[in-house]
């Protein structure tokens, strides 16, 4: 900054960069009027610090119990994610588990081009290949079920973004799920995105130290309205993707919707 010493003080800019390093709300600013750097996205949303939790859980422990589910399904080739969230009743102590598929036929070049280790996650089991080159939505069906006849885990309610086709969603509500579409707009996501990020920030979401999901929150950023409502955005390239917070934040808005209920059923 070439008025740096002149009409801005180091010790200034010095403050400025340490609020920021703590404050990702803080670092667009200082980086366009204070180092001269083009603004490129619209805010990051949370620190990693915040987003960083390596607690960990057995999908065991919570057999026999009930679940809001999450779905976010990509239109066909890329990467989609499904969520099973629970809560503790007496701690409130979130639990995340998710599973994330992509096309058989996209894999080495996702790996190869998007230089994500898509690969490895596959064998560690975080992540289901469908065949061919296209999503295959029974895949996900078949994971619902999987976890409902394994584990006797039901999800009371699944909300999925109304992104999602139509074929699928009848097939889910023929196996007796219930299924809520959840518009993908401010009006819904806001208020359930602020409860995420909050505790997030208060490491009360224990998502198994998933590395898929670590990897789609430090990816999201959020655009803002002038009322302040927040939706989430891709805070980087398209080769970065948030589909795993959006699956969480969709059961977040379950959450959201049905809290005192879904606690009693806990």
């Amino acid at each position: 900054n070439p008025a740096l010493g002149v009409s801005k003080k180091v010790d200034d800019l010095e403050r400025k960069v340490a609020r920021a390093k703590n404050n990702p709300n803080d670092l667009t600013g200082i980086l366009t009027k204070d180092f001269n750097i083009r603004e490129v996205t619209n805010s990051a949303w949370l620190t990693f610090d915040a987003i960083n939790n390596e607690s960990t859980f057995d999908i065991k422990d919570f057999a026999g119990t009930y679940a809001i589910g999450g779905a976010d399904l990509s239109i066909t080739t890329d990467l989609s994610c499904a969520t099973l969230l629970f809560v503790d009743p007496e701690t409130e102590i979130r639990y995340v588990h998710q599973m994330y598929w992509l096309p058989e036929d996209n894999l080495r070049k996702r790996v190869d081009e998007d230089k994500i280790p898509y690969d490895k996650w596959h064998e560690q089991g975080l992540l289901r290949l469908c065949s061919g080159n296209t999503i295959d939505y029974s895949d996900i069906t078949d994971w619902f079920l999987e976890m409902l006849n394994d584990f006797d885990i039901t999800p009371l309610w699944i909300y999925y973004d109304n992104y999602s086709a139509r074929y699928w969603v009848d097939e889910m509500e023929a196996y007796g799920f219930k299924l809520v579409r959840t518009p993908q707009g401010a009006k819904t996501l806001s208020l359930p995105m602020q409860n995420m990020g909050a505790d997030l920030e208060k490491h009360k979401i224990n998502y198994n130290n998933n590395p898929i999901l670590k990897w789609c929150l430090t990816n999201t950023g959020v655009e803002t309205d002038r009322n302040g409502n927040i939706v989430p955005i891709k805070n980087q390239s398209p080769k970065r993707r948030i589909d795993g917070t959006a699956s969480m934040l969709d059961a977040y808005v379950g959450l959201f919707d049905n809290f005192e209920q879904f606690l009693r059923a806990m």
